[in-house]
């Protein structure tokens, strides 16, 4: 009995001996997640600590549950994946078909697009995978260590003889580690199994990706490159009989594959769409009820909003025309179809703002252009492409040239004004037609992929101008809205300059609209990358002469950055003078002096920063700056000190824009407060240069300093017979009944003395008509003349005697 004593006495004591040399306790592992209620794994728990423990492992196990419901995120997990994974195989396999049909550059960059947004979505769920991937194989490594802990513990407590209850705690801490860790374990077995086939599908992407390139490359490089036979060979014309047929059926079953695709699968473009199409609708239709309620429209801007009386067209225009962008998923042989149907809402919506004879026009280039998109359809009928490409070409030049000669533009541009945007518009026709005929020649002589690039991409290029057009119409005529409703109808800014606005905002969405035009054509012909590269050389080239580095790019970048701080300076004076200082009520010399505030330091910055982009050190051009201020300081006192009185008249005020001031013999109102000078407008209309240091050391009198009143002091002088009392009253009589004097002060009449020949008064009067101060003074003149003679009295004027003596 004492030896089984002892024996459980040297066990208990082996195993504190163990518990202290691993110097853990529950709580403290390193790979614990930070988390209050998660237990950290420890070696052994003493009996004492069954209780707690087990407490804190349940609390810790139920925390892992909440943090992640497995049931909820395996679906999700597996649903997102699905919906990229639904048809990859099948895409794999058409992009490989149209590959080998030797589609159009165009073509091409649209599978690319399509193949790089699935790519970036892939990837993205392969990153989230991966992350809880490591997270559930932490969680597995701490569960691990848990059970391994209380396996030694329900050991260490069965040799102990620890009580039932203690034992079967223990027991039970064992059973929910288990299960959960088994739980956890085939969750984690279901991400790895997603993952893996998440990294195949990425990496198909990249397969398709590396053939797309490889098919960009060789069209690009074989455009020189004769690959067919000239027109007029007759072997040529042989075509299998199966091959149309069978190419047709190849289109079709892969075109009603995609629209079962796009309108089953609920998480692609199709419910966007929709959803877009119904709320451009929704806000077309109250559009057009409210211009129809408005009188104020005319010229261009009724011109403009004259798209909203189609509401539907517009809405459907806007939705196809994403829809057909490169970057959009909608299937490629349904992007083909709407790049057809967008031409009826384009003929709608184009139809008002064009002459009637030109229509037929426009509807010759939209057939055009839908035999173009047909042929890329059937692309690999060789016979058929090439007839294709020839019809197109022809009929493009015949249609160019029938434009140029008929003079149809003018129908267009009535303004005079407009006749330099006419001749633009011309030239863009003559070079439309020498690439035509190039490509004609081209598709001739059996150079068809020089032809694929050049005839679609011509006429692609007018269609995409027309899209665009429509696109500015839309949105220049929304902007024409969007002023004459609330809440932009109640800023001052609006009111006050919308024609401007609108002007403005136009001549920047037309400027858009070419940049998007130049670079869509360029990118649908090949040459973007080509152009972009060439460019960037060019920007890149290094100017150096000693010391000095530097590229035109580095240049062009400092003028930007210039230029850009002189816009966004007008903007920001402009907003303040035109809406925030009206509505503050602010001074106009204060708003003038902020304005010009704003302005030199917007300059100042934008200097700077244009400086840091041109490559110079700024620490250094500051003592460089500092040394030139003390040259310029003494070669240059008077500018300098202009330029010193300028920044004290800006921050001091003691003159403004707008005051009526005196200096020097000067009289006249202050125009603007310059760096080196200021301009005074006299009253005679002219504009007086006056240096900045002039208003600092001389004196000024500044008329409208405080306030806008102005005394008068008219001298008058009447006969002798005349009571001084009814005098003063009768003048002061005259003074209130002008309703330009002021009340209060009251007008004053003031006996002055007795001159030679008439006794002397002064009458005051004040004015806030500060302005009309000479048109009042002379009102008062004349009715104190009439108000004297009625009154029976008279102005003496000095009489002179003369005697002539005879000489005797």
């Amino acid at each position: 009995m004492h030896i089984a004593k002892r024996a459980l006495t040297g066990t208990l004591f082996i195993c504190l001996l163990f518990a202290a040399s691993e110097n853990r306790s529950f709580g403290q592992t390193p790979e614990t997640p930070q988390d209050s209620s998660e237990p950290a794994p420890p070696v052994d728990i003493s009996m004492a600590e069954v209780a707690g423990k087990s407490s804190e492992v349940i609390k810790f196990l139920t925390a892992l549950f909440e943090r992640f419901d497995l049931n909820r995120d395996v679906e999700k997990i597996r649903a997102s994946f699905n919906t990229l994974d639904m048809d990859i195989d099948t895409e794999l396999s058409d992009t490989m078909k149209s590959l080998q049909r030797q589609p159009t550059l165009a073509d091409i960059q649209s599978q690319q697009a399509f193949w790089k947004s699935k790519q970036l979505k892939i990837a993205a769920e392969l990153k989230s995978l991966t992350k809880q991937s490591v997270d559930l194989q932490e969680i597995l490594d701490k569960l691990s260590i848990l059970l391994k802990t209380w396996n030694r513990t329900h050991h260490a407590a069965a040799v102990s003889q620890a009580p039932e209850s203690t034992r079967q705690q223990i027991q039970t801490v064992l059973d929910a580690i288990w299960v959960k860790q088994e739980t956890f374990r085939a969750y984690h077995i279901e991400v790895l199994t997603l993952q893996s086939r998440v990294s195949e599908a990425l990496a198909k992407c990249d397969i398709s990706l590396s053939r797309i390139a490889q098919a960009q490359q060789g069209t690009v490089a074989g455009i020189m490159k004769r690959e067919r036979p000239p027109i007029w060979r007759i072997e040529q014309l042989a075509i299998p009989e199966t091959f149309l047929s069978t190419r047709i059926s190849e289109i079709y079953l892969s075109f009603r594959s995609e629209i079962r695709q796009y309108f089953q699968d609920s998480s692609r473009e199709m419910p966007l769409q929709l959803t877009l199409f119904a709320l451009l609708t929704g806000i077309s239709l109250w559009a057009r009820r409210l211009m129809n309620q408005w009188t104020d429209l005319s010229g261009k801007k009724a011109s403009l909003v004259t798209v909203f009386q189609r509401p539907f067209s517009a809405a459907i225009f806007i939705v196809w025309f994403i829809a057909i962008r490169y970057t959009s998923p909608t299937p490629f042989l349904i992007k083909q179809l709407f790049s057809i149907l967008i031409l009826i809402p384009i003929i709608r919506l184009i139809q008002p703002v064009i002459p009637a004879g030109m229509m037929i026009r426009i509807y010759a280039i939209c057939a055009l252009y839908s035999a173009d998109i047909v042929r890329g359809v059937l692309g690999g009928i060789e016979m058929i492409e090439q007839a294709l490409l020839l019809t197109e070409g022809l009929t493009g030049i015949v249609l160019l040239w029938w434009w140029l000669v008929s003079r149809s533009l003018e129908q267009v541009v009535d303004n005079k004004a407009d006749s330099g945007t006419i001749k633009l518009i011309e030239w863009g026709y003559r070079i439309a037609i020498f690439y035509l005929g190039v490509g004609l020649v081209a598709v001739t002589i059996g150079y068809t992929n020089l032809g694929r690039i050049i005839i679609p991409g011509t006429i692609s290029a007018i269609i995409l101008a027309l899209e665009i057009y429509l696109c500015v119409r839309i949105l220049g005529g929304a902007v024409s809205i969007a002023l004459r409703i609330r809440p932009l109808r109640m800023l001052l800014i609006v009111n006050r300059h919308r024609d401007l606005l609108e002007n403005r905002i136009y001549l920047l969405f037309i400027g858009l609209a070419i940049i998007a035009w130049t670079i869509r054509t360029l990118d649908h012909v090949g040459l973007l990358s080509t152009v972009a590269s060439m460019g960037m050389a060019v920007l890149n080239t290094k100017m150096e002469k000693g010391a000095i580095s530097i590229s035109i790019g580095d240049i062009l970048a400092f003028g930007v950055a210039i230029f850009a701080s002189y816009i966004l300076s007008r903007l920001i004076c402009f907003a303040l003078q035109e809406e925030v200082f009206p509505r503050g009520n602010v001074p106009m010399g204060t708003a003038y002096a902020s304005s010009r505030l704003f302005h030199y330091t917007i300059m100042s910055l934008g200097f700077a920063i244009g400086l840091g982009l041109l490559g110079v050190d700024l620490t250094k051009i500051s003592i460089m700056a500092g040394a030139l201020g003390v040259g310029i300081g003494f070669g240059l006192q008077s500018v300098v000190n202009n330029f010193v009185c300028g920044l004290i008249l800006l921050f001091e005020r003691p003159i403004h824009v707008g005051d009526l001031i005196e200096v020097g013999g000067l009289l006249g109102t202050v125009r603007q407060i310059g760096f080196r000078a200021s301009a005074v407008r006299t009253q005679q209309g002219a504009d007086i240069i006056v240096p900045n240091a002039q208003f600092i050391t001389a004196n000024v009198t500044n008329w409208t300093y405080s306030d806008k009143l102005r005394r008068m002091d008219l001298p008058i002088g009447v006969n002798y017979a005349s009571s001084p009392n009814r005098v003063i009253e009768l003048l002061e009589a005259v003074a209130h009944a002008n309703p330009n004097i002021k009340r209060n002060p009251k007008p004053i009449c003031l006996f002055i003395g007795y001159g030679d020949s008439s006794i002397n008064f002064e009458l005051r009067a004040w004015t806030d008509h500060f302005a009309d101060y000479p048109r009042i003074r002379s009102e008062l003149n004349s009715a104190i003349y009439d108000a004297v003679h009625t009154a029976e009295m008279s102005f003496p004027f000095p009489q002179r005697e003369i005697r002539i003596l005879k000489a005797t």
